[in-house]
């Protein structure tokens, strides 16, 4: 129990680091009265991965989980708290489905003034400090010597602000939100059947956490 609640507090502390890294004073000034589009790539495929105790024992997969809707759960909360930050003129969700920056900015510069563009972001390990990474949303999980170690559900979203009158970046963010979960992938990397629930409620948890931290490490709350 002990343990569990000290790597809680290393979470909440890597959390609370990560929202030091935007200017908010700078968006701020940017983004006062105006009008602003989001734009959203993160999909409905998982990254599961388990690292074992040497490189040879690393297992990855991709699950696609359409049916649990943590793409539209992340990009409503997210809409909702800037709507409702009271800083912006308008807030809205763009119909641009693409990455790319170019395409981004000259599709929304007619209707916004800003675009914060969503899309699945990378962190190194914050626990176990493997050399291994997560990604977007998902499950990593860490074993040794055959022991099984808890899983890190995670909801690992970039976020960057696009002046679309300049085009230039206002200022990026990754989230890192995760939670302390038992173990829960199997062989291949596979969420186990059993624990497939406990997931799918951590990982909605958790897009609603990232929408959170997002939204203050910008200064919105």
């Amino acid at each position: 129990m002990r343990r569990r609640m000290f790597w809680s507090l290393i979470g909440i502390a890597l959390l609370l680091g990560g929202c030091a890294t935007v200017d908010t004073a700078a968006v701020k000034s940017k983004t006062e009265g105006k009008n602003l589009v989001v734009v959203s790539t993160v999909d409905s495929k998982l990254n599961l991965l388990w690292v074992g105790t040497t490189v040879f024992n690393i297992e990855q997969q991709v699950a696609d989980k359409p049916e649990w809707k943590l793409p539209e759960l992340f990009n409503q909360q997210v809409l909702k708290r800037l709507k409702d930050s009271g800083r912006l003129m308008r807030v809205a969700a763009s119909t641009a489905t693409t990455g790319d920056r170019n395409e981004i900015v000259r599709t929304n510069a007619p209707l916004a003034d800003l675009a914060l563009v969503l899309s699945n972001g990378v962190i190194g390990d914050p626990v176990y400090q493997t050399n291994q990474v997560m990604r977007g949303l998902g499950v990593f999980q860490r074993s040794a010597l055959g022991l099984k170690a808890n899983s890190l559900p995670h909801a690992v979203i970039k976020a960057e602000l696009i002046d679309l009158r300049t085009a230039e970046t206002v200022a990026t963010y990754t989230t890192k939100s995760f939670e302390f979960q038992a173990y829960s992938l199997g062989s291949g990397a596979n969420i186990e059947s059993d624990k497939a629930e406990m997931v799918q409620q951590s990982l909605t948890r958790l897009t609603d956490k990232a929408s959170d931290e997002l939204v203050k490490a910008f200064g919105f709350q």
